[in-house]
């Protein structure tokens, strides 16, 4: 039997035992569900990243055989015999390639799988029992599409998940597509909630020596140390739960960055259009002006990489503002355009966050290069000014102008990606994108809510 102070001691210990139970448990449930949840997140976000990265190497494998689909009819076996054989050429990656299918299910190219050229494979199906074809072909008519199913990965050998994005050329109602593995993610997925469920079992850890202290200080010191001890546990639990999600924002912005690589795209971009004057030199055809024109493509592209490594974090934005940015911007283009622009910038020096300025920096550069290549302008205007909803940043000029409802109107994908990547930007931070043009010029207007400025951090420059 259990004297009086025996049964005060194991009344005392019980609620701290029971207690700790109860979090044990809770906490697996929450840890189990934190990592379900954590993975799936994961996998979205990488997933929507590689799915922009497939829309991406589309452009550009569109982008390298433009000017032969575009002067080219719906039946030209030359033409067609030429797109062919660069997109046979094209790969990203070591295991990136491009294949195409004609609206019936021919193979016309697949560089890893020759022995399809040639071949229908309208009803042929996948290891998973779909017509795999003619679910790409279906996409690829509906203005675009993704496509998950099993296939053999070249570097390997072996079967894995991999993700595909097919447009057609309506011209000559080709399906043209390209895909990218992601056998990789559920990989990083699992590694990543080994490490959430590694955090968990430290803290397993630090619960149950927690516990065993706490029963041991409460048998020899009571109740007072018990209510002390339990506090101290709790709080101790709160800190490592904060440093678990802490560690999960910053890798996922880590690896957000490191995916996001404009610089390496440009440069693959002018190699295939190197790759494509060399291989109709190789065949022996007259290619004085396509040589012409590929040195004009490659000057201009070398100078924009130039641009876009010494502008990628200008250290200007950061360290003096978007006003000096700007105007270092514009004293650029002036020189190298050689006409009058303009600027009325804010006198303010850190108004906006730092993604914000970056945004508008961007979208400054675009408009900018826009008026260099298509609105033959002598006159252009940079003002920067706040009213009471927005804070607004605009660009006028007075060039030929453009239809912005015919632009609106075309589908093409070879139409419009610089105007659709200013809106995506802006879209961001729920601001606006105002384009006004006519034959007398263009103003293009970016506005962000006024909300995002921040006077605390703002100073005269």
């Amino acid at each position: 039997m259990l004297d009086f102070k025996q049964k005060i001691i194991a009344l005392s210990i019980l609620p701290l035992v029971l207690s700790m139970l109860i979090i044990v448990l809770a906490l697996n449930y929450q840890s189990e569900l934190l990592s379900e949840q954590s993975g799936s997140s994961y996998r979205e976000k990488i997933l929507e990243l590689r799915k922009q990265q497939l829309q991406s190497n589309i452009e550009l494998a569109l982008g390298a055989i433009s000017h032969i689909y575009q002067a080219a009819d719906e039946h030209d076996p030359l033409a067609k015999k030429q797109v062919a054989e660069i997109l046979n050429m094209l790969q990203h990656g070591d295991d990136g390639y491009f294949f195409v299918y004609n609206e019936e299910g021919i193979n016309i190219v697949h560089p890893r799988q020759p022995y399809r050229v040639g071949k229908n494979w309208w009803d042929w199906v996948d290891a998973s029992g779909n017509p795999l074809i003619q679910i790409l072909i279906s996409n690829a008519e509906q203005g675009g599409g993704f496509h998950e199913y099993l296939w053999e990965k070249p570097s390997t050998g072996l079967i894995a998940k991999k993700l595909a994005y097919s447009v057609m050329l309506d011209k000559w109602r080709w399906m043209i597509g390209t895909g990218i593995y992601i056998d990789d993610i559920d990989r990083d997925v699992i590694t990543l909630q080994e490490e959430i469920n590694g955090y968990i079992n430290q803290t397993f850890i630090v619960i149950f020596v927690l516990t065993v202290a706490g029963v041991i200080v409460v048998f020899f010191s009571g109740l007072f140390l018990q209510a002390s001890e339990r506090k101290l546990a709790d709080g101790k639990l709160k800190v490592l739960t904060n440093r678990i999600v802490d560690s999960q924002e910053v890798e996922r912005q880590r690896v957000s960055r490191e995916l996001h690589d404009g610089i390496i795209q440009m440069l693959v971009s002018t190699k295939y259009v190197v790759e494509n004057v060399i291989f109709r030199l190789a065949k022996g055809d007259s290619a004085t002006e396509e040589l012409a024109q590929c040195e004009q493509y490659l000057d201009a592209t070398i100078n924009d990489v130039r641009r876009i490594s010494r502008d990628l974090h200008p250290n200007l934005l950061e360290d003096h503002g978007l006003s000096a940015a700007l105007s270092a911007l514009i004293e650029d283009y002036r020189n190298r355009l050689n006409i009058d622009i303009s600027f009325e910038p804010l006198a303010i020096k850190k108004l906006l966050p730092s993604d914000a300025r970056t945004t508008l920096y961007r979208i400054a550069q675009e408009a900018l290069t826009n008026i260099e290549r298509h609105a033959n302008a002598t006159a252009v205007t940079v003002k920067i000014n706040v009213n009471e909803s927005w804070f607004i940043l605009s660009i006028t000029d007075n060039g030929c102008g453009f239809d912005t409802q015919k632009l609106s109107r075309n589908k093409s994908p070879f139409v419009g990606i610089g105007l659709r990547n200013m809106s995506e930007r802006i879209s961001y931070f729920n601001g606006r994108l105002d384009i006004y043009s006519s034959s007398s010029g263009t103003k293009v207007v970016s506005k962000l809510p006024k909300k995002l400025l921040n006077y605390s951090n703002s100073n005269k420059r």
